[in-house]
């Protein structure tokens, strides 16, 4: 599978660190707004073309990373730090925005981070829980989860729900 070879080649972390950017980008709307003016103008594309393309991009990287994510090697591989920090940026633009586009998408990020929090905790006891924890509390995640519960639990799928309480109970679990 696509998930596995991108486990054995080390390059989960490296999709990690373009959707990272990607989203960074994106959030800071006036150097996003310029990049797609640029890239309009270099590549003969309208904005809306290249607004989609990069949609496009944003949801099959965001999946390829949900579907690596559940097995306990990628997590083992990944830049967890940065795993975490991009889950709390995404939550954190949410929360200050009290963002309502694309939270019923569930391939966006402002959704997918739900996710990979899900992943993350479901393989707490695997990798280095107290490393992961202090980070959760250091960068304020579990406040926004909970938020963005409040916000958007009415939007998610059933599927989404499930997965969301499960990692909350298992980060309650763990020790």
């Amino acid at each position: 599978s696509i998930a596995r070879l991108l486990v054995e080649e080390a390059k989960v972390t490296l999709c990690l660190r373009m959707l990272h950017h990607f989203k960074s980008l994106q959030y800071d709307r006036a150097s996003w707004e310029s990049t797609l003016e640029t890239a309009a103008q270099t590549t003969g594309q309208t904005q809306a073309q290249l607004e989609t393309k990069c949609r496009g991009f944003e949801q099959c990287v965001g999946l390829l990373l949900a579907r690596a994510c559940v097995h306990i090697e990628t997590l083992q591989l990944l830049d967890v730090r940065l795993f975490l920090t991009h889950i709390s940026m995404v939550l954190d633009y949410c929360d200050r925005k009290q963002q309502r586009e694309n939270v019923c998408c569930e391939t966006e990020q402002e959704t997918m981070v739900l996710e990979y929090f899900a992943c993350l905790m479901k393989h707490l006891e695997a990798i280095n829980s107290s490393e992961v924890v202090s980070s959760c509390l250091e960068q304020r995640l579990l406040k926004l989860v909970m938020s963005h519960i409040l916000n958007h639990a009415t939007e998610y799928s059933e599927e989404l729900s499930f997965s969301v309480t499960s990692g909350l109970s298992l980060l309650v679990d763990d020790e």
